[in-house]
């Protein structure tokens, strides 16, 4: 008691005269409230109360996107989860249908007619395809997560794009496209992670072969090059092009091209099979070694995807 007379205001602020409180509101919702204490009597006014109140108000939108915030990551920390547990639990029984298919289709088990070929074929080209999205997944989980495995050194770039195009020769041949090679032997040795690098050209090779029509033409070209794309950047990269002769993009497609599930409305795109994963996976593989990567196209005219990959230091050289 204070004068004889209950204290309806337990002071948190030891020695506390005054107080003031304020809500915090949400729409409808008080959210909770601002409380204000002074060991000084007769501290707070009309005009104290309704600055507060404007304090509070931005205060309270503040808190507001802070937990939202907070929701979202939760929520994306499980979106993550979830995709990690599919890859995963998706993994094992497609090994065991592809490897079974491939047992059987080696004869092991007697001669196949060609019906039985045939539908063993198909069964082992679509768990191939399931593994791959499989490998996206999990692979975007781990960008997302930020524990990409990577393992950075001197890399012979020569060799990463015989790697790359090597299991791509019978989409290639199928398709009665061109694939033209215009890199020097004698080119510099880039700073990357070589098995990463391997997956980056694979999925831009393999996009120029999906959207590019029968006897089209797909050219890779790769030379070092001062940094102009990136300043902040390492001051010499082989700079990489893979032009196709494909369908191009349109303008608004290109904005969204590197957006994670993404596809084009475009019906000749749609044609082809995708998780709409690949690109930003690509993106994200580029920029981890230190590298850029962009686009040009239009529509009916083609794309070229640019990558830059840094020179491997002279350390990084030996070392190799």
């Amino acid at each position: 008691e204070e004068g004889g007379r209950p204290n309806p205001y337990p002071p948190v602020l030891p020695g506390g005269k005054v107080q003031l409180c304020v809500p915090l509101i949400a729409g409808e919702t008080i959210t909770g409230a601002l409380l204000l204490e002074s060991t000084i009597p007769d501290s707070f006014n009309l005009m104290t109360a309704e600055h507060i109140q404007a304090l509070a108000e931005h205060a309270n939108t503040a808190i507001t996107n802070a937990q939202l915030f907070a929701q979202l990551g939760e929520a994306n920390e499980k979106r993550i989860e979830f995709m990690r547990i599919v890859a995963h639990e998706l993994n094992n029984p497609m090994t065991s249908i592809k490897g079974f298919a491939e047992f059987l289709l080696s004869g092991r088990f007697g001669t196949l007619n060609e019906r039985q070929q045939d539908f063993l074929t198909t069964i082992s080209r679509n768990t191939v395809r399931v593994q791959q999205l499989v490998s996206d997944l999990r692979d975007f989980a781990a960008q997302e997560r930020g524990a990409l495995a990577m393992k950075i050194e001197a890399v012979d770039f020569n060799e990463v794009v015989l790697e790359s195009i090597r299991p791509q020769q019978r989409a290639f041949a199928d398709k009665e496209q061109k694939l033209v090679l215009n890199i020097p032997e004698d080119l510099p040795k880039v700073r990357g992670d070589f098995n990463r690098l391997i997956q980056v050209m694979i999925n831009l090779v393999s996009n120029a072969n999906k959207y590019t029509p029968k006897g089209g033409t797909v050219t890779l070209t790769a030379a070092p090059t001062e940094n102009i794309w990136d300043t902040d950047g390492a001051p010499m990269v082989v700079h990489c092009r893979v032009n196709d002769t494909g369908i191009g993009m349109s303008a608004e497609d290109l904005k969204k091209l590197f957006t994670p599930y993404w596809r084009s409305e475009n019906p000749e795109a749609r044609k082809q099979q995708g998780t709409g994963l690949g690109m930003s996976l690509t993106r994200g593989l580029v920029e981890a070694q230190g590298g850029k990567i962009w686009v040009e196209s239009e529509i009916s005219s083609g794309t070229t995807f640019n990558i830059t990959i840094p020179l491997a230091t002279e350390d990084e050289k030996v070392g190799a």
